[in-house]
């Protein structure tokens, strides 16, 4: 009997719905302009796209009305609708010109929410000691490790002392690809420069990290 991995389930079903597993800027600007929900979340629409909010942040006691939120990788803001209504202000970073375009119009009416463009592996739009909370949501397994490092590293200077970021990294176990995923040992020192990392229920794909700035 033929057993496939999770990682050639995947390939098959983006290849099925049209996606290159190569995901480049272009791949991207090109996405936001034909169907951003589906190559953001594979295989969803607008409406299911509308309606998930599984990131762990998500009823936490880190949103709240005086706190400042930071999206990184937000695509055309899949989380903005629920961070939004609950805290002080949400800005969402990513490098497709396309995404940021259409977040800014589908956000037009909500005065505490910004988009900003990057440039792919910094923050440097955005000033140090800024954020009291960062989270990045289904975005660094579209990362080489360097990527990956670069956007932890720049997430600990645009937080202020005590911020946390919430995130989810690849695992090496689900994807076998060392190019963008991690074990379990890589993870924990990827965040070297935070004061703890706390590791929450692993799923299959990735693991769910909070991380304090020192």
């Amino acid at each position: 009997m033929l057993v496939l991995s999770r990682e050639k389930i995947r390939r098959m079903v983006r290849s099925a719905l049209g996606l290159p597993d190569n995901m480049t800027h272009k791949y991207w600007e090109q996405v936001a302009k034909e169907n951003p929900y589906a190559a953001i979340c594979t295989g969803w629409d607008a409406a299911k796209f509308d309606s998930e909010s599984d990131n762990p942040v998500m009823g936490s006691e880190l949103l709240t009305n005086e706190k400042v939120i930071l999206d990184v990788a937000c695509g055309i803001g899949r989380l903005a609708k629920f961070i939004a209504p609950k805290v002080k202000q949400y800005v969402g970073v990513d490098f497709s010109v396309g995404m940021i375009e259409k977040a800014k119009e589908r956000y037009r009416g909500y005065s505490n929410v910004s988009f900003f463009h990057n440039d792919g592996k910094s923050l440097a739009v955005l000033a140090d000691n800024t954020f009291d909370v960062a989270l990045c949501s289904l975005a660094f397994q579209h990362m080489t490790k360097s990527i990956t490092k670069s956007y932890v590293d720049e997430v600990h200077r645009v937080l202020k002392p005590g911020g946390i970021f919430v995130t989810d990294i690849p695992r090496i176990e689900y994807y076998k690809d060392d190019k963008f995923a991690f074990t379990r040992d890589e993870t924990t020192f990827l965040f070297n420069l935070y004061s703890r990392t706390e590791y929450r229920p692993e799923t299959g794909e990735a693991y769910y990290i909070i991380q304090a700035k020192k």
